[in-house]
This record gives structure tokens, C-alpha cells and sequence, in this order.
């Protein structure tokens, strides 16, 4: 149900850490630690709060000064993470996924032994949250859980339905609330078979509620009717959750010999489905597009393509309108492309094959063509075979390229 996540969410509500420039003392109102997923147990933790202190306190190094320096023990460990813990009144400890414990190398029994003292020599509030897993490891015994647990556990459970017909429960509660947040363009009021079905595909879990809520819609918009409805329910229960059928099936049953076996429900990762229903949309919109790109080419952006190539302005846009009242192109790049062969007709560059009346023919063809029009390129190349000059200094003289020293002086 997002234990993390409401934990960071209730913690944002007050700031972490308070200078109080009349004592120079940093004041740490709650530390938040993850205990190491190879249950390392004591040391862990208190690796864990160390490196959160230097996060938080400025200029300090206490992981290095502390926990590498002499490589201590357990015991020695402990005692100056509390005199950390006590110089900057920290006002809880916050140890996450707890049930990391049961994977220690240790047996369980000492772990919690080892976890007691742990508590008893930092003195200060520590609340612990994890799994079902944890659970386990702190009921081993009575006395050591009570101490480690304080006032005692809770057990944050799916959301249940109230069988009473005029209260409303907490599912209840929180359905009318989502159903606020649709996203698609035919919202819907949410009747008592919705309301049924969102229960029965997530049993109550809000994590699972939340993005079965994501995915309907997102469905919805892809299938265009833009509407949540049952059907959208059950193709997304089908396809999407399969991983979580037998843990959804156990909490529907109520099959406790099933829910043992479970140390959590598995958050249900919906980012692939998400970005295969994107990746949809957007080949939806790129096919929409692609059929009406026709209708938006107009001849003054083709005439502007031809112009922005180096020809003249009213050679383009004769070849635009040629172009445009043709209609034979698929897109702008095509009908540009057609446009600039069209102009090039009968107009190329002599090759090594052809002969000396064919050269002088095709020169006299270019040099009529780009007549008038200074700014072409091939201009280059007619006076250079004119002058029997190379062609890159023909290109110099007009112009066409930037002088070495100017290049020089750039770099």
C-alpha cells in the first residue's frame, strides 16, 4: 500500500533538519534508514544512519570518522551512533523495510536479541516498517517484540467494504474520491458495478487500485471511446495482471494458508503497458498525419524550399505552382525534390565520357540557365571551364567560400 512512500509523504510535513544558531547545534527531527537487504542487522543500521547524518548535517563525515576508522565492533558502533543520535536530538528514528532482518546469516532469535540492545542503547523512538515478513521476525518472542515494538503493532490491511448500507467505508471513501481524477473526455458516474469491480480486480489494494485506475483509462483513450467501463476493467485485469492473479485470488478467498506464503503483494508495474499504449497514440497520430500532410503543403513552402537552395524567386515559384497543380507528391520534401529536378532539366555537370561539342552544348545550357541568377553555385564551375582554372579558386574569387585567414581568426 505505499508503506514508503506515506511514510516520506507525513515526514514532509515538518522540516528535517533546524540550525539553532545560539546553541550552533544542527537539530535532526527524524531520520529515515532502510535496513540492508542482506540483513546485516546492527551494523546496517547503524551504517545506515551515519551516512544519512552526513547527508544532513553540513561538513560532517562521521560514516568515515566512525564506522571505517578502526573497523569497531557492534558494540562500539552502537554507542557513538547514540552519542550522534543525542548531540543532535534526533526526534525519531524511522527503520524501513525491517523484514530485511529475516535474511541475515544469523538466526532470527539473535537478530531480535542484537535488535533489543540496539533499541535500549540509542534511546530514542524507533518506528519500524515492513512487510508481512516482519511481522514474523518480531512475533518470535512476546517480551523482545513488545520492547522493540513500543505500544505494539499495526497491521495496515486492503481497504474493506462496510456491509452496512448507509455508512460509508473506507473503500467507499476512497473510490468516490479517485473517480474525481478521469482524464478521459467522457467521464462517468460511478455506479454500483463499478464501484464492485474496481473491489473485486484489487481487493482493496490501494496500489493496485490506483493503477488499474491509470491503465482503464489509458485503454480508454486508446480505443477512442474515451470511457471507463467494466469491459475496460477486465481486459486490463487479463492482460496486464497476471502476475498478481494468485495473490488477488488469495485475499478474494480469504485463503490464509495461501496469504502465509506471501511476504507482500507486489506492486503491479504498469510502465511498460503505459508506454506501449503511447507508443499506439503516437503511431495513431504520426498515420493521421502523414494522410493529411498533402493538404498542408501550399506552394509558398515549396516556393520558399526552391528559393532557400539557391534559386531565383520567380523560377520557384513557377516551379511551385507546376508542382502544386500537379498534385503527384505524397509531402513537402517529395514536391521540393520534384520541383529542383524539375528546374535542373536538361542541366547537368559535363562527365569525363562525354564529347567536346557535348561539353561546349551542356556549358551553354548551364551558363543560359543560371544567367541570371549571381547566387548559384554552378557559376563556379562555368567560368573555372571557361578560365581552365580548378574550380574551388573560381569559387573563392565569387565568393562562395570563406578565405583560410578568416577560418584562422574563427578558431
Amino acid at each position: 500500500m505505499g508503506k514508503t512512500s506515506f511514510i516520506k509523504h507525513w515526514c514532509s510535513q515538518m522540516p528535517q533538519v533546524i540550525f539553532h544558531p545560539t546553541l550552533n547545534v544542527y537539530q535532526v527531527t527524524y531520520l529515515h534508514v532502510e535496513m540492508p537487504s542482506d540483513g546485516s542487522s546492527i551494523k546496517g543500521l547503524a551504517h545506515g544512519i551515519l551516512s544519512q547524518l552526513d547527508k544532513l548535517i553540513p561538513s560532517a563525515n562521521y560514516y568515515e570518522t566512525f564506522a571505517v576508522r578502526g573497523k569497531p565492533g557492534a558494540d562500539a558502533l552502537m554507542r557513538s551512533v547514540a552519542r550522534l543520535l543525542h548531540m543532535h536530538h534526533v526526534g525519531v528514528l524511522i527503520a524501513d523495510e525491517v523484514q530485511n532482518l529475516a535474511n541475515s546469516h544469523k538466526s532470527q532469535q539473535t537478530v531480535m536479541t542484537e535488535l533489543v540492545s540496539a533499541c535500549n542503547e540509542l534511546g530514542l523512538p524507533i518506528v519500524f516498517v515492513g512487510t508481512n515478513k516482519a511481522k514474523r521476525v518480531f512475533s518470535l518472542d512476546f517480551r523482545q517484540a513488545r520492547r522493540a515494538s513500543g505500544r505494539g503493532m499495526s497491521y495496515w490491511g486492503p481497504l474493506e467494504r462496510s456491509d452496512e448500507i448507509d455508512s460509508l467505508s473506507e473503500w467507499d471513501e476512497f473510490i468516490e474520491e479517485l473517480f474525481q481524477y478521469q482524464w478521459v473526455k467522457n467521464p462517468v458516474v460511478l455506479d454500483a458495478e463499478l464501484r464492485e469491480m474496481m473491489f473485486h480486480y484489487s481487493q482493496g489494494v490501494v496500489d493496485i487500485a490506483l493503477k488499474l485506475f491509470v491503465s482503464v483509462q489509458a485503454l480508454a483513450m486508446l480505443d477512442k471511446s474515451e470511457r471507463i467501463t467494466v469491459e475496460h476493467l477486465g481486459q486490463v485485469y487479463s492482460t496486464e495482471m497476471v502476475l498478481l492473479h494468485p495473490m488477488l485470488r488469495a485475499l478474494r478467498d480469504n485463503d490464509l494458508n495461501k496469504l502465509a506464503e506471501y511476504d507482500d503483494i507486489a506492486p503491479l508495474d504498469i510502465d511498460g503497458y503505459l508506454e506501449r499504449v503511447k507508443n499506439g497514440v503516437h503511431r495513431e497520430m504520426m498515420s493521421r498525419q502523414k494522410n493529411s500532410e498533402q493538404d498542408t503543403v501550399t506552394v509558398d513552402k515549396i516556393a520558399s524550399a526552391l528559393v532557400s537552395q539557391g534559386f531565383e524567386n520567380g523560377e520557384s515559384v513557377d516551379a511551385a505552382q507546376r508542382m502544386f497543380d500537379d498534385g503527384n507528391f505524397k509531402d513537402l520534401p517529395q514536391a521540393v525534390a520534384k520541383a529542383v529536378k524539375l528546374l535542373n532539366t536538361n542541366i547537368g555537370v559535363p562527365t569525363k565520357r562525354t564529347t567536346a561539342s557535348t561539353n561546349a552544348q551542356i556549358l551553354a545550357s548551364l551558363e543560359s540557365a543560371i544567367a541570371d541568377r549571381p547566387s548559384d553555385y554552378r557559376n563556379a564551375y562555368v567560368k573555372a571551364h571557361k578560365a581552365k582554372c580548378p574550380v574551388p579558386d573560381k569559387m573563392a574569387e565569387l565568393g562562395f567560400v570563406m578565405p583560410l585567414e578568416e577560418l584562422l581568426d574563427l578558431a
